[in-house]
């Protein structure tokens, strides 16, 4: 068996180089581009304010239940009041002053498999969170975050759990046990 002759390709097309510049006719003025970058620009800003529109917690429950976005989206619930600063030292040596309360996206989507919980529930948070019963620090925790029970009676006891991280407390989970009617309650 002899060798192959390899096979012979033409000459690769070589670039064309311009020698000389384009004349001044064909190039923008300078303050046309000024003028164009300073529109872009305000088109950016206009669009950016146009979706800063303040949302309702009940509006940000449903579209977060209707749409399946992967991306985090938070909602800030408001500030922290002296009582639970107070509460939160006790309970956890941590000073919470100037912390947001926060729930986002993971938090509705995780919470709607539980049947019983429902819209009314999420509006009763901002209640829930400024008139609780009683805090308890959490038996499971995390390396390097804190977890906090939160507990409030309605028809049912209404449980959240509280992760306090990078000056936020992001309510986690939400759920509800049945009340069990003791001889105090009767």
């Amino acid at each position: 068996m002899g060798l192959r002759k390899l096979k012979e390709y033409p000459k690769p097309l070589q670039m064309r180089v311009l020698k000389s510049e384009p004349d001044e006719s064909s190039k923008f003025p300078d303050w046309m581009l000024i003028i164009l970058m300073i529109a872009l620009a305000a088109g950016y800003v206009f669009k950016a304010t146009q979706n800063d529109k303040e949302e309702t917690l009940e509006e940000f429950v449903e579209r977060v239940k209707e749409t399946k976005n992967k991306v985090r989206e938070k909602y800030i619930l408001g500030n922290t009041t002296d009582k639970q600063i107070g509460d939160f030292k006790k309970i956890a040596n941590i000073d919470i002053r100037n912390y947001l309360w926060t729930i986002d996206n993971y938090f509705i989507r995780h919470t709607k498999r539980h049947k019983e919980i429902s819209l009314k529930d999420y509006m009763r948070l901002y209640r829930t969170i400024n008139n609780y019963d009683s805090l308890k620090y959490a038996t499971k925790q995390k390396q390097g975050i804190v977890k906090i029970e939160l507990y409030k009676t309605y028809e049912r006891i209404n449980i959240l759990i509280l992760e306090i991280r990078r000056s936020e407390i992001y309510i986690t989970t939400m759920f509800k046990r049945k009340f069990k009617q003791t001889s105090a309650h009767k």
